[in-house]
């Protein structure tokens, strides 16, 4: 096992060297970059950037400007301090000593950005990597550059964030949060639970401040990197979502804050992805050897009983205990003019929606679908979310199932991906019902939104799963052919009443409660 790795932390407000170990030949090193700040504003005058690199080498660092349909690269190595000159039609980028560094074709990898940006403002994109191809370590970290008043209130109001109201560029203050997750990516569950999370805040009267070691360009500006969690967070409330293995929340466990909150969405089971990659199984599984660390929390909240059932033994005993959903509003109950997706012809519409993964089993909802179809049944059904090839193995698996379908059943079979939430209401609120196959939930989103859409459910049992549901839904058998003929009895004899009852009850949300918690009410 070979172990080495260096990265800087605030443990007081200042920079220091830590030292966490890893082993290499199952996770890559912790390997962190960042610009220095999360905004820059420009009035035509160069601006002087500083990444910050968290790594025991020196690593060449590429530097990336989306603006206006411009899209150029730079390459420098880690602890130059470097000047960008942004002129509309050709940005520069030059070293302190005034010399100007040549562009570069941008790494195939780190082309995350796929089309350049026409809004009137700029995304920078830093992006790091290691050579050495046994650690395979990199990382991508964006920021925004406002660079003139007509372009800093555009961006405001497509963060959906009023400049008054928005924490940037203001003195924090003693009703500041600090909201802290491993990643934060939109149209994610932990994601816009955390966007949402600091939406209320803001409306509450609090300052809040999101970080993050992975987050989106969509989001530059909105979040920050984790390594600007600044001095005065030490007196003030500390936010962490946990949701997976994360090599920063030893040094986030040590903060001495005013009060410091977990809430824990829960961690998939490492075996479900034993078989198509069982490295990113090891590293859901290494999470359990940081439960310890909850307990330097006086506040906990979990996403559901199940979940903090399961991390109850490693709470302080005095520790406030909560439940609160992993959301503020559910979007396709709140879209007025739900614009539905394209749809298959059919009698009845199901639908399925979760990351295409092992562990939320597409490939069960295939067979299902595959025995409702050959009893007769006039049926369609449509998979949303993203993933499908994120573990190729898997993915062969699924189209390997696709394929073993009769043709009529192919035909009446489609996967969808980054649709907007017009769109996922629509599908929502067109379908006969929502099925849902997952064998591991914190939480189930899904069934609150179809909840939130008068969307009957039909669901295999699973302790999180039924929590959600609350009473409501239809609880299928995993035999496929058993499955099939609950859904064919419900859709083609069941009454009004039946339906109503299928459908998921929605608990209230309690943000009284919630906002007591955070407040230190008693």
């Amino acid at each position: 096992m070979s172990k080495r790795a260096c990265y800087r932390f605030y443990p007081s407000g200042e920079y220091k060297l830590k030292q966490i170990f890893f082993d290499k030949d199952h996770f890559p090193p912790p390997i962190h970059v960042h610009a220095g700040q999360s905004i820059f504003r420009n009035n035509d005058v160069a601006i002087s950037i500083a990444p910050e690199l968290i790594y025991i080498k020196k690593l060449h660092i590429f530097l990336t400007i989306h603006s206006q349909g411009i899209q150029k690269t730079w390459k420098f190595l880690s602890g130059q301090q470097v000047e960008l000159h942004n002129s509309a039609s050709d940005p520069i980028l030059r070293r302190k000593d005034g010399s100007i560094i040549p562009e570069v074709l941008l790494p195939r990898e780190a082309r995350h950005l796929a089309q350049p940006s026409y809004r009137p403002w700029c995304i920078l994109q830093l992006y790091v990597e290691d050579p050495d191809p046994a650690v395979y370590a990199w990382h991508v970290s964006y920021s925004v550059l406002l660079q003139n008043i007509a372009a800093e209130k555009a961006w405001y109001q497509s963060v959906g964030v009023s400049n008054n109201g928005c924490h940037f560029g203001r003195m924090a203050h003693s009703k500041s949060m600090h909201i802290i997750s491993r990643n934060v990516m939109p149209h994610d569950a932990v994601g816009n639970f955390c966007l949402e999370l600091s939406n209320f805040f803001n409306k509450c009267g609090y300052l809040t401040y999101i970080y993050a070691h992975d987050f989106s360009p969509e989001l530059a500006g909105r979040v920050c990197s984790l390594f600007q969690i600044p001095q005065a967070a030490y007196g003030q409330t500390i936010f962490y979502n946990y949701s997976i293995t994360d090599p920063f929340f030893p040094y986030i466990a040590e903060i001495h804050a005013g009060k410091k909150i977990l809430y824990y969405h829960n961690v998939t089971p490492g075996h479900w992805f034993s078989s198509c990659f069982p490295q990113y199984g090891q590293h859901l599984d290494s999470a359990q050897s940081q439960y310890p660390l909850f307990s330097s929390f006086d506040t906990v909240i979990a996403n559901s009983d199940f979940s903090l059932e399961q991390i109850s033994p490693f709470l302080r005993k005095d520790a406030a205990l909560s439940i609160f959903p992993p959301y503020f509003s559910l979007k396709p109950q709140t879209v007025k003019a739900a614009c539905p997706a394209p749809t298959l012809k059919s009698r009845y519409s199901l639908l399925w929606v979760g990351r295409i993964t092992p562990h939320k089993r597409p490939d069960l909802a295939l067979k299902i679908f595959d025995e409702l179809v050959k009893s007769g049944v006039d049926a369609s059904l449509t998979f949303v979310g993203g993933g499908r090839y994120d573990f190729p193995s898997f993915a062969e698996h699924i189209d390997a199932c696709l394929a073993a379908l009769p043709a009529e059943a192919q035909s009446r079979v489609q996967f969808m991906q980054n649709i907007s939430d017009e769109q996922l209401a629509g599908l929502y609120k067109h379908s006969d019902l929502l099925l849902c196959t997952s064998a591991h939930e914190g939480y189930c989103m899904p069934l609150a939104e179809a909840a939130a859409c008068n969307l009957p459910v039909a669901a295999t049992p699973q302790p999180a799963v039924l929590e959600t549901l609350n009473g409501g839904g239809i609880i299928l058998d995993e035999n496929p052919p058993l499955a099939a003929q609950a859904i064919k009895d419900f859709l083609t004899r069941a009454s009004e009443e039946e339906r109503r009852a299928a459908i998921p009850v929605l608990k209230q949300l309690p943000t009284d409660e919630l906002l007591r918690i955070v407040k230190g009410d008693t």
